[in-house]
């Protein structure tokens, strides 16, 4: 049956026609990210009560990922830093004039201007309300698995020197990615579920940084010891201007599963960066900085996210990996079912003439600058 706000649509084919917004802009729907996940048709009481706490439930500040986890409020930092991340980039958007098709065509894949009388939403890596249902879905399977297991769990994160890219030429080879933590994965006898991560690196000219954070499990035969183990990654994984290659804990406990498969699957508020250590004689490390992204930074990485789906960016490894992550998928699907949302097909070579236009536009040449800010 269809949804009351489906059919609104329906009858207002107007709403679709090309109109030119001028700047300042504002657009019909959210421009932030509580907005857009307020334009869901039927939003479900749990997200509700995520984004408009209760006063005798308010929400509580963690200084991390694994002490939300333990306390038993992962979700709500998953959410929290995924409002973060888009409220950012949403803020770099918002300063851009469109003409209405084009705001219409990054609403679909950005989610940005999202309506309340139109529930599509393309299935992109970016799009908020997804990655909202995607979250839910990814919590309750992992939590579930976290709990019934009973072999080793050990926490893993992956760099090389190659997953570095220049924000002019953004694209990551992902099938290559996956095949190479797979086949390492294959080299220890383990397996496992990792997400694909892009994040921003500070005062570079290769300004992304992808890689790789997941949770890995032994196989029942031919798995190295943990020492060996990671010995074996760290010749496949070297070490990257002084960061480890490799980062390899054993889980104590399902909170520590929790935790990193859900930080894993967040959106990066916190911009990488470069420093020396003028305390001791160590080398050059990478940690996050105490500064987020520009808003046009963040802009930056979501769209590189809408060129990628969701799925390519999960890895699973081993049959009941791959059973979980086809579990995430079905659990996604179920909720924006639920939510009253429509997925449509994006149009990708659509959706990069769209944005090629707009950043030409805006270019320097034209008279025109993005703010940094």
């Amino acid at each position: 049956m269809k949804s009351a706000a489906t059919k609104l649509f329906q009858n207002r084919p107007a709403a679709l026609a090309a109109r030119v917004v001028s700047a300042p802009v504002t657009h019909p729907g959210g421009t932030t990210y509580q907005g857009v996940l307020a334009c869901i048709p039927m939003p479900p009481p749990e997200l509700s009560k995520l984004l408009e706490p209760a006063a005798d439930h308010p929400h509580k500040n963690y200084s991390s990922s694994r002490e939300a986890a333990h306390a038993g409020d992962a979700l709500q930092r998953y959410f929290k830093r995924e409002r973060l991340f888009y409220d950012l980039a949403f803020l770099g958007m918002a300063r851009l004039p469109l003409k209405s098709r084009e705001a219409e065509e990054m609403r679909l894949v950005l989610g940005f201007g999202q309506r309340g009388d139109d529930p599509r939403v393309c299935g992109t890596a970016a799009q908020p309300i997804l990655r909202a249902a995607f979250g839910f879905a990814l919590h309750e399977v992992v939590v579930t698995w976290a709990h019934k297991t009973k072999r080793e769990a050990f926490t893993l994160t992956l760099i090389r020197s190659e997953w570095r890219r220049s924000r002019k030429l953004p694209m990551m080879n992902i099938t290559s990615m996956t095949h190479i933590v797979k086949k390492a994965l294959d080299d220890i006898g383990f397996e496992g579920l990792l997400m694909i991560e892009v994040q921003g690196m500070r005062n570079q000219a290769k300004g992304l940084h992808f890689h790789v954070h997941g949770v890995i499990s032994p196989k029942r035969e031919g798995a190295l010891t943990e020492k060996k183990a990671r010995a074996r990654l760290s010749k496949l994984f070297p070490s990257v201007d002084g960061a480890k290659g490799v980062v390899m804990k054993p889980c104590k406990n399902a909170a520590d599963v929790e935790h990193f498969l859900m930080y894993s699957a967040k959106s990066p508020d916190k911009v990488k960066r470069i420093y020396t250590d003028a305390a001791s004689s160590s080398p050059t490390r990478i940690r996050e900085g105490r500064q987020g992204y520009s808003s046009v930074f963040a802009l930056d990485l979501l769209t590189v996210r809408s060129r990628l789906s969701l799925p390519t960016l999960i890895i699973a490894h081993g049959k009941r990996f791959k059973r979980m992550k086809t579990e995430i998928k079905a659990g996604t699907e179920a909720r924006l079912e639920a939510w009253g949302v429509t997925r449509v097909k994006n149009d990708q070579k659509k959706s990069a003439a769209v944005w090629r236009r707009i950043l030409n536009r805006h270019s320097p040449k034209n008279g025109f600058g993005l703010p940094l800010r």
